[in-house]
């Protein structure tokens, strides 16, 4: 239970424009969430607080509340709109990546539902179940978790392949999340294009294509084929590296086409 000082939080009824992926498990029902005060993590853009789902299909499971911190860039309908779009695309390429079968596991994003505080402020922040088992593996930037687990070296191979899937109009990065069984989910993620900003203030453009491939190392789930930047002088900017310490425990399937998807 939570003590006192919350603020409760419920999902709009008749808004489906809201919430752009209806979450799993969710239904029509309308949601009430238990949000702490205290901000428990802080990035660049938006700060987060946890809370509890208190009403509705959800109810009594952990969750986390997301607000954009300055306001500088835009009103939350105004961010949010770049959030939402670069959340659509990041769920197409997920999807082509499961596709892929690059692995067996099942990878999925994690859609925010947009809550409504209750207390007249008309604050609105986005919800979305907590993971508990959270690791960042890379950044908008450049920065790679240099960790040799499975999971993180399928990450690294999921940015390149989004690139390659794309036919190099987009590049998927800003991955993070958790591993709940054969299941990894996603959230917060950021997408690159050829036009910066077109999705959001994390869309670093083709600045952000090349700070990708400058510090990005192939492993065994990339595939020798998939598209990488080319450095002025024709060689590739990204080599593959020496050979991961801890080996994956999963195979790598023969070659499967996904180039054109998009």
């Amino acid at each position: 239970m939570f003590r006192r000082p919350c603020r409760m939080f419920r999902k709009p009824c008749r808004d489906p424009s809201a919430s752009p992926f209806k979450p799993p498990g969710s239904s029509e029902s309308p949601e009430h969430v238990k949000i702490k005060r205290k901000v428990y993590a802080e990035g660049t853009y938006k700060s987060v607080c946890k809370g509890r789902f208190i009403a509705g299909p959800r109810a009594g499971q952990a969750c986390v509340a997301k607000t954009f911190r300055n306001p500088k860039y835009g009103s939350f309908a105004e961010q949010w709109a770049g959030e939402r779009q670069a959340m659509r695309t990041a769920q197409q390429i997920v999807e082509a990546f499961n596709h892929a079968m690059v692995i067996k596991e099942e990878l999925r994003v994690l859609a925010p539902d947009i809550m409504t505080c209750d207390d007249g402020t008309g604050e609105r922040r986005m919800v979305e179940p907590l993971i508990r088992r959270y690791v960042k593996n890379n950044n908008n930037a450049g920065w790679v978790n240099p960790s040799g687990d499975p999971w993180n070296l399928v990450m690294q191979a999921l940015s390149h392949f989004s690139y390659h899937a794309t036919g190099g109009r987009f590049l998927l990065c800003d991955v993070q999340g958790g591993s709940v069984g054969n299941v990894y989910s996603l959230t917060d993620l950021a997408v690159h294009s050829e036009t910066a900003g077109r999705f959001g203030l994390t869309d670093n453009g083709k600045h952000g294509f090349v700070n990708f491939f400058k510090t990005h190392c192939c492993n065994s789930f990339c595939r020798p084929y998939w598209l990488k930047i080319e450095k002025p002088s024709g060689g590739p900017i990204s080599t593959p590296c020496a050979p991961e310490r801890k080996k994956p425990r999963w195979k790598v399937p023969a070659r499967v086409g996904c180039h054109g998807i998009f």
